[in-house]
């Protein structure tokens, strides 16, 4: 997959594959730097670009599970929030970001994220 050269927003879609009615979304799946917590403060270590180049080329953002909410500390990722799976990753040098694309499954739970990045 080519990436186009603009930057990506939350619910780019991506016309969905040939044969298939999933949808499919651009997205930045992590970006080079500071690390913040929840709270938006920093936390205290950085990801680096290498550490990231070194991760893509090895494969480690693709066929990656996507929920529609993160887990809570000390819990376990549900099934009923599983939504899709990340796919054709790569390097953004501009942005220092690995970015990529989530294509949504058919459940219901996918049709509503789907709904909501489409509005």
């Amino acid at each position: 997959m080519t990436m186009n050269p603009f930057k990506l927003t939350l619910g780019s879609l991506i016309s969905p594959r040939a044969g298939g009615s999933q949808r499919t979304y651009l997205a930045r799946f992590v970006r080079a730097g500071a690390v913040l917590g929840g709270d938006r403060q920093p936390a205290g270590f950085e990801i680096t670009a290498q550490a990231l180049q070194e991760a893509l080329a090895l494969g480690m953002f693709n066929n990656r599970a996507v929920f529609i909410d993160h887990a809570a500390f000390y819990e376990v990722p549900s099934l009923e929030k599983l939504v899709g799976v990340t796919m054709d990753s790569s390097w953004n040098e501009a942005d220092q970001a690995v970015e990529g694309a989530i294509q949504l499954y058919s459940t219901p739970v996918a049709h509503r994220a789907a709904g909501l990045l489409d509005d």
